[in-house]
């Protein structure tokens, strides 16, 4: 077998056992460092390079407590284990790339007007799960996204109720890409917005 079909075979070998593996292609890269001046056997003109590498792709985070729609509601509002704050839960799913031990990065960004959405830069928030446990790595980690005024409120206005939140996520030390999700927000009950859902929590 050539060298060639070796490498290819092992490519594919990596793909089907890793899952979501997907190919990256980077075209024409500068390699003028890799030519040695004078040297007889520099082809003219210069040939492209191609270079493939593997890349994977995470499952997206899963908003909880959605309505039958899919959206994040008054409903879906959450207290934490001390019952001293409140927001909306995110799960961030069970994959091959998510060990015990691994360090994951979290984000959240808030937008009025799911339609012709619109940054609140303000309402953004990060946080950083380290060294996650069995349990985690094998079931998820869930996320409250809190205090509900600074993070959540913002996606609302009364001109255009329906805002959406966007959540990603890294795994440190593994390049792999990920969708933000693209969740609607209806943070109102008639003409306002949610009450303060009593603790605990329904």
């Amino acid at each position: 077998m050539a060298g060639s079909d070796k490498k290819e075979q092992k490519l594919a070998s990596s793909e089907s056992a890793l899952g979501g593996a997907e190919v990256l292609v980077v075209q024409d890269p500068d390699v003028s460092h890799f030519v040695m001046p004078g040297n007889p056997q520099e082809p003219d003109p210069r040939t492209s390079v191609k270079i493939e590498f593997l890349t994977f792709t995470l499952p997206e985070a899963e908003p909880l407590w959605t309505n039958p729609m899919g959206i994040l509601w008054c409903n879906s509002l959450r207290w934490n284990a001390g019952q001293t704050t409140f927001g909306v839960e995110y799960k961030i799913p069970p994959s091959k790339l998510l060990k015990e031990g691994d360090e994951v990065k979290v984000s959240w960004n808030a937008y009025t007007d799911f339609d012709n959405p619109v940054l609140v830069p303000a309402a953004t928030k990060e946080a950083t799960f380290s060294n996650i446990t069995k349990e985690q790595a094998e079931n998820g980690i869930v996320w409250l996204i809190e205090p509900y005024v600074t993070h959540i409120l913002p996606t609302y206005t009364k001109p255009a109720p329906i805002g959406k939140g966007e959540v990603t996520y890294t795994i440190t030390g593994k390049p792999a890409t990920q969708s933000p999700t693209n969740t609607e927000v209806g943070m109102f009950v008639g003409e306002g917005s949610c009450n303060i859902p009593p603790p605990p929590n329904p």
